[in-house]
């Protein structure tokens, strides 16, 4: 019963996000949002990440400049075209195209 609670919520929220960023991208800008987004996110990641471990993980120094990279190509870009999109269609729309998009 438990997993179909966190799949319950899951659903909800990943659903939920596409309406809530339709909503708030009619009034602030998609660099703002994004920005709000990807700091709260980090912020919980954070706290989340010393519970369970204790500790974040080291990185070498070599990993340091890509992994900067990823986040702001894979979360930072992302998060502000998602939010550029929804400013220009429906939600629904939105999130079947995002859906349809193969996993690579």
């Amino acid at each position: 019963m438990k997993i179909y609670v966190k799949l319950l919520f899951t659903t909800l929220f990943w659903g939920g996000a596409f309406v809530a960023g339709k909503v708030v991208s009619q009034n602030v800008g998609p660099f703002s949002i994004a920005f709000q987004r990807f700091a709260i996110a980090s912020v919980l990641l954070i706290l989340l990440t010393w519970k369970i471990e204790g500790k974040l993980p080291a990185l070498k120094k070599f990993q340091i400049i890509p992994v900067i990279l990823l986040g702001m190509t894979g979360i930072f870009t992302y998060n502000v075209m998602f939010f550029k999109g929804l400013k220009i269609i429906e939600a629904s729309r939105a999130s079947l195209i995002i859906a349809t998009c193969p996993v690579s």
